[in-house]
């Protein structure tokens, strides 16, 4: 019940960076499937050069899609490097957001709260404990999402390949 209320934290924090990696995570979570099929042509490319006798008429297609599979590993590679910084970003807007939160609270509370130690002690959890949760909830609900765009969109392609 609580999960919705944190996404809520998050989005209201930074929507601009939330719905920068909601894109990311569905396009990483295609490259996968983009790479499966290009290795698929890079082999069935050198099975024909292979079957020519080395032809140079045939390098061409096989140089291409080599080349291609290259970009979508790099493209791979340099959208994590951006997810990482959106990531960073979009965690700092999280904290910011989460101290304000605490920091209205505790303004609202009575001194007498203050002198408590069991009262104190929740405020310093909630202060030190409380700020990444919902970034460490938004990052596993993505690895899920990621992994289920992926799952989804491989099982679709063999699906559409060979559904017997």
């Amino acid at each position: 019940r609580l999960v919705p209320r944190a996404l809520r934290i998050v989005w209201d924090a930074a929507p601009g960076w939330a719905a920068a990696s909601m894109a990311l995570l569905i396009v990483q979570g295609l490259l996968p499937v983009a790479i499966v099929y290009l290795t698929r042509d890079v082999v069935n490319a050198l099975v024909t050069i292979i079957q020519s006798n080395g032809d140079p008429a045939v390098w061409g297609p096989a140089v291409t899609t080599i080349v291609l599979m290259g970009l979508v590993t790099l493209l791979s590679g340099i959208l994590g490097s951006i997810n990482g910084y959106i990531r960073t970003a979009l965690g700092e807007q999280v904290r910011d957001k989460m101290h304000a939160m605490i920091h209205a609270k505790a303004l609202t509370l009575d001194m007498q709260f203050f002198e408590s130690p069991t009262y104190y002690d929740q405020l310093q959890r909630a202060s030190v404990d409380a700020i990444d949760r919902p970034i460490g909830l938004l990052d596993s609900i993505s690895k899920l999402l990621q992994n289920t765009i992926t799952l989804a969109a491989m099982a679709g392609g063999l699906l559409s390949a060979a559904w017997r």
